[in-house]
């Protein structure tokens, strides 16, 4: 349920702003009417809300969060609400924290904790570093802790530093955006995470820590891992314990630019709606293939080919503004499918354990799936868009050629200009043909022409124009026109015009009666 705003305020200062931290604000609507800049300015505590914040398209920047002691539990961000609270339009710039934490924490930029959050058009840049001996706590990119979160075109950088400080097994959550969230909606996502983690067991998430009901719609991640001194990570790409509920996933691109070891899922790290979860040491960056074995307890990395990897291909999004990439993300679901290695992971050929889309375990077109469900070269064999024009077997890896019987690519060639060649010839031949007998056939005169359409004998052709006018068939009108008056001399010659007039008029011709003819000739 929406709280209904009754009291509305603008923020036009650094102190107008510290002053509403002071006390807890409820069913309020806040506008910030220009950049803050918190340089210089004292450490800030959460602003506890309810309502609404519109950031109107300003910046809040260089800001250094503080943390607050609620319920023996320390928050760190810049909202904290019980209720629901909606943030939109709105640019966090280098948000940070240094601290040491000695009991449960939840940090993050923008929310520490909310019951319901709606963001929409946000973009937060940060750098937050904890050390710790407590036995758990979260920290996030933009939101540490949230029991439902809508997130509309969000975009987030940060750098997260996880240390402990004491020798027990202590228990983390860790995210590039939303770190504990029990229902997630993600409409186009950002995100860029740079973990550096060393404790004894986290749950990691490129994008989510912990959830049991992800949506995620358009999202471009890139995760940068390194890790010491862990025994027991679970990290997934996208969420790191997605707590045995199915999510679903459409439209992602994910890059990891360092290897991640332990527990690694694309989709989760742990609980995927399956009994297990493999360990797989994943290098995605370079072009080696993973194979597990069947009880799916270990795997062994190899590198049969280094180039016949499909890697995942799209443009940069970190260029685009938020309207603008409201557009780009359209594009981005209809026209990029994401490709992967064969048995690079778990998921890829268990699709039936989940819910996704556009997820395809595909080699290059130059390569092809081997019985281990590898790729391997046969660039040798390719031409033309295939292997061996389609016959795949027909490609020899001893010789590296296609076998005989198999057109290259050059001779294929050859055959189709001969082809056209050929077509054109023929034509030109036919074309000269046709015109040498034009130009032979004599033109008829109108006796000829009348002579023929009437062969039974010698026909008097000035009794044709004394009699009633009967037209002769297959002789043009207008030639039996232009001979009836040909002897202007004769008395008769008006009256058989007029009546060869009134026919053609009775057939359905048009003509032309006013004729003047010169006498004379």
């Amino acid at each position: 349920i929406i709280n209904i705003l009754t009291t509305e305020l603008q923020i036009t200062s650094i102190a107008q702003f510290i002053a509403l931290t002071e006390n807890s604000q409820t069913n309020v609507s806040i506008v910030l009417k220009n950049d803050l800049d918190f340089t210089n300015s004292q450490p800030i505590t959460p602003l506890i809300m309810t309502g609404s914040f519109n950031g109107n398209n300003f910046k809040i920047k260089n800001l250094v969060l503080a943390k607050k002691l609620i319920n023996n539990q320390y928050y760190a961000s810049i909202f904290y609400s019980l209720g629901y609270i909606e943030i939109n339009n709105l640019t966090l710039e280098d948000i940070s924290i240094v601290d040491s934490i000695n009991s449960q924490f939840y940090i993050a930029p923008l929310i520490s904790y909310a019951s319901n959050a709606n963001l929409t058009n946000i973009s937060a840049t940060s750098t937050l570093s904890i050390t710790s001996n407590s036995q758990s706590g979260v920290l996030a990119g933009l939101v540490a802790k949230a029991d439902s979160l809508s997130s509309q075109f969000t975009q987030t950088q940060s750098i997260l530093i996880m240390t402990q400080s004491s020798s027990i097994s202590l228990s983390f959550i860790i995210a590039g955006m939303c770190g504990d969230c029990a229902s997630v909606f993600a409409n186009g996502s950002i995100i860029d995470f740079d973990l550096t983690l060393q404790n004894k067991y986290s749950l990691v998430g490129g994008m989510v820590g912990m959830c049991s009901n992800l949506i995620a719609n358009g999202v471009d991640l890139t995760f940068t891992y390194a890790i010491t001194g862990q025994t027991t990570s679970y990290t997934g790409f996208l969420v790191g314990d997605s707590q045995n509920t199915k999510v679903a996933v459409y439209n992602c691109l994910i890059l990891i630019k360092s290897p991640v070891q332990n527990y690694v899922g694309l989709i989760s790290g742990k609980n995927l709606n399956v009994l297990y979860t493999q360990p797989i040491n994943l290098y995605v960056e370079a072009t080696q293939q993973i194979t597990v074995n069947p009880s799916g307890t270990s795997a062994t990395e190899f590198n049969i080919c280094q180039q016949c990897f499909q890697k995942q291909v799209a443009a940069s999004l970190k260029d685009f503004s938020s309207q603008e990439f409201l557009t780009f993300i359209n594009q981005f679901a209809n026209y990029l499918p994401i490709y992967y290695n064969p048995n690079q992971f778990e998921q890829c050929h268990n699709i039936s354990t989940d819910q996704f889309s556009f997820q395809q375990c595909s080699c290059l077109d130059s390569a092809m799936e081997s019985a281990l469900g590898t790729c391997v070269d046969a660039s040798f064999c390719y031409y033309g868009g295939q292997i061996c024009g389609g016959n795949t077997s027909a490609c020899d890896f001893v010789q590296q050629k296609c076998l005989s019987g198999v057109m290259d690519e050059f001779t294929m060639i050859l055959i189709v200009i001969s082809a056209i060649a050929a077509v054109i010839i023929v034509g030109l031949i036919i074309a000269c043909i046709v015109v040498a007998r034009r130009i032979k056939t004599p033109v008829k005169s109108y006796r000829q022409k009348v002579e023929e359409a009437e062969p039974s004998g010698k026909v008097d052709i000035a009794r044709k124009r004394k009699e009633s006018p009967k037209l002769v068939k297959n002789v043009p009108i207008q030639e039996q026109l232009e001979n009836i008056f040909v002897d202007a001399q004769d008395p008769k010659q008006p009256q058989h015009l007029k009546d060869t007039i009134t026919l053609l008029e009775g057939q359905g011709h048009k003509v032309r009666k006013i004729i003047k003819i010169k006498k004379g000739g």
